[in-house]
């Protein structure tokens, strides 16, 4: 982690911006991810009460010190090696002890044809819809509008650069036999042990949390089970606070990215008290689903959460505070308007959203008990 670091602030130090200078910075952000778990399992196999692991702790554990060889290929798996995805040790081991009885090539050429897509996303779309386009003057003379409709399509083909890079990596993996995951119920072969993003559910994300889930799925492993879990101790707030700050700085240090993750930390610990208040409203009190108000919870919910994370997108790309001011200055910072207002009302209303809901519940248990007399 520290080398890492020392790489991210000698980047700063060079001037290097983003993916338009290409260092070593990329492969050292996937190696500590791969070390600093290997260090977490090699613990985890060498305490003797096995039974307060978790279930993925006990999958990942590392009982034996593995062997020069088996530790060196593991390290430079090379469809892995610079731009991810990330596997555990244990995954390595085992696809090197299990033969694929099944061919790799329609699995490869699938992510193949999706990096595809998105590259033509990108080459089409990506010269005019970025956001240092937006730094040039003419921007500042569309109307607020256009500049919302702006953000959120460069916020998407920012996306699309992860995606085709992460799909060939993908599908290299697959090719080379490391993404055999097991058969479904169907007897078919399933391909994602090494899928680092599902962009569908990614795109239609209803909560924070869903999208953290499909994003960047091999870092957000990391950080979820060595960093939230380990940490859950000090409590939800402390771990989700802490696991943004080592985010941020796996990441890198300039400015744009602690904005963009305390930012998003801030939005999510908000966004979990809404889900948990007004999402019963558009449930039965036994579980199920409200019919059409379930779907307009589902649509709101998508709306709010994409919108306003890509209007947090700049941070990621634009890096400088005084480049990321720019842009929100020219939209008012509208974003933080809707945030400000939205959570001022939520919990205005919070008290009396949880009273008509304990009232709906205790009526429900009230209609339960007079059937069952009836009965």
């Amino acid at each position: 982690m520290a080398s890492m670091c020392v790489c991210h602030i000698g980047r700063i130090l060079k001037g290097f911006e983003g993916d338009t200078d290409l260092d070593y910075s990329g492969a050292m952000m996937i190696l500590t991810i791969k070390l600093s778990s290997f260090g977490f399992n090699i613990l985890d196999g060498r305490l003797a009460e096995s039974k307060n692991l978790s279930v993925h702790n006990q999958q990942m554990k590392i009982s034996s010190y593995p062997s020069f060889i088996q530790y060196f290929g593991w390290v430079f798996f090379f469809p892995g090696f610079l731009a991810g995805p990330t596997c555990e040790y244990m995954d390595y081991i085992r696809f090197i002890e299990t033969k694929v009885q099944t061919s790799t090539w329609k699995p490869a050429l699938m992510r193949l044809s999706k990096s595809f897509a998105f590259i033509a996303a990108l080459v089409y779309l990506g010269p005019t819809y970025n956001f240092f386009q937006a730094l040039q003057p003419a921007w500042s003379h569309k109307s607020f509008w256009s500049k919302i409709f702006f953000i959120q399509l460069s916020a998407f083909l920012t996306r699309c650069k992860y995606y085709t890079v992460w799909y060939l990596s993908e599908g290299a993996s697959i090719l080379a036999g490391m993404g055999f995951n097991g058969y479904d119920q169907d007897g078919h072969p399933k391909w994602n042990r090494l899928t680092n993003v599902n962009v569908v559910y990614c795109e239609f994300a209803q909560s924070y949390k869903q999208l953290s889930e499909n994003w960047n799925i091999g870092a957000n492993h990391w950080l979820r089970h060595y960093v939230y879990l380990r940490s859950a101790h000090f409590g939800a707030t402390t771990s989700t606070l802490l696991t943004y700050v080592v985010s941020a700085m796996w990441h890198g240090f300039h400015p744009g990215f602690y904005i963009f993750f305390m930012t998003l930390s801030v939005l999510q610990l908000i966004a979990r008290q809404v889900r948990r208040t007004v999402r019963p409203f558009f449930l039965n009190v036994d579980g199920t689903p409200k019919g059409y108000w379930k779907t307009f919870y589902d649509v709101c919910t998508w709306a709010a959460s994409f919108g306003l994370l890509n209007m947090l997108v700049p941070c990621f790309d634009l890096l400088y505070v005084s480049r990321i001011l720019h842009i929100w200055r020219q939209i008012y910072y509208c974003h933080f308007i809707v945030i400000a207002i939205g959570t001022g009302f939520f919990y205005a209303l919070k008290p009396s959203l949880r009273q008509i809901q304990k009232k709906r519940v205790e009526k429900h248990l009230e209609q339960q008990k007079d059937g069952k007399k009836i009965n």
